[in-house]
């Protein structure tokens, strides 16, 4: 049976333009989850940090609860504290969180990219929204790298290689 992705969620497309960049059985670490998370984690080691307890432990994924905290002068963020928490050993990151609760959104993971392992690839979802293609190209640039935007039938999906 086909998967059945909702318009907000990563789609079919965006998995495979991972899976063509990242092999199946790699791990991936994904910030923010939702129904997305159920069909990465067919092809990947899931790790998903999320914000919002209603989203928690839903998929087959380790979850790593961090809420939002005031974590910069510029706004609020996933809690660094927890971020510097998780293991540096994934193969790949997704953006595609948090939620807009927090005040720097997206853009929150290059203000903090320090926190990360970002010698792997990195992708960044709903880049056709100002936000995350300024989180897209900010990163992209201060980690001196190129980027690639793939337009899909519901949103744009980033790629920094």
């Amino acid at each position: 049976m086909a998967a059945r992705f909702s318009r907000k969620s990563i789609n079919a497309e965006h998995v495979e333009i991972i899976r063509s960049i990242v092999p199946d059985g790699s791990k991936l670490l994904e910030l923010g989850s939702g129904d997305g998370t159920k069909y990465l984690a067919e092809h990947f080691r899931m790790t998903s940090v999320e914000d919002d307890p209603a989203f928690l432990n839903k998929h087959d994924s380790t979850y790593v609860h961090a809420p939002i905290v005031q974590g910069c002068p510029l706004g609020t963020w996933y809690s660094p504290d927890v971020i510097r928490s998780i293991p540096r050993d994934y193969d790949a990151i997704l953006v595609d969180g948090p939620s807009y609760r927090a005040s720097l959104g997206r853009l929150g993971f290059w203000v903090f990219h320090g926190l990360f392992n970002t010698d792997v690839p990195i992708f960044v979802d709903d880049v056709n929204s100002e936000m995350e293609r300024m989180t897209m190209v900010l990163t992209a640039w201060s980690l001196r790298r190129p980027y690639t935007v793939h337009r899909t039938e519901t949103q744009d999906f980033g790629v920094i290689e």
